[in-house]
């Protein structure tokens, strides 16, 4: 839990719960095929991917400028990243980022999405639930710019009982 962590953000940990969930969202992003992932270094979000990059023998793409403090300094360059993977028609890429994050980087996409579709995107914090996550589909028309053509979230539904 943030508030009885007394190190420093970028190094707490996942709680046990969180352990669990990070190994129960490797079939869900199996399912999607991901084969990139992009990641902020702090611990947190390494663990959550670092389950399904071991499985799938995919290494983490670690981005400095998508942590909290980054964001905070200049969220500028975590936009551009996401910008980046908007513009680029690419395999299946996961982007693990903290949660305080998420409405600066959400720009890129709702620059790319059609009105109808902008109350699929996460409107108001806490952005995600814990162990949610935010699906995207971008579509590359030939004739046009990259397109949002749906949104969908996913939870995985860890059983507490399990971890006790």
């Amino acid at each position: 839990m943030r508030s009885s962590w007394a190190d420093g953000e970028d190094t707490r940990p996942l709680t046990r719960m969180g352990s669990q969930q990070a190994l129960d969202v490797v079939d869900l992003l199996s399912a999607f095929g991901t084969a990139d992932l992009i990641s902020s270094p702090w611990t947190r979000c390494v663990a959550t991917v670092g389950p399904y990059a071991s499985l799938g023998g995919i290494d983490i793409s670690s981005r400095a400028v998508l942590t909290e403090r980054a964001m905070e300094e200049d969220p500028s360059r975590g936009r551009a990243v996401v910008a980046g993977l908007v513009a680029d028609h690419r395999a299946p890429t996961v982007l693990c980022i903290h949660r305080p994050t998420v409405p600066s980087l959400l720009d890129p996409l709702l620059e790319i999405t059609p009105s109808r579709l902008r109350p699929q995107l996460p409107q108001s914090s806490p952005w995600l639930a814990t162990a949610e996550l935010l699906l995207t589909h971008v579509a590359h028309p030939l004739d046009g710019p990259p397109q949002l053509v749906g949104a969908e979230t996913h939870t995985v539904h860890t059983r507490s009982a399990l971890i006790d």
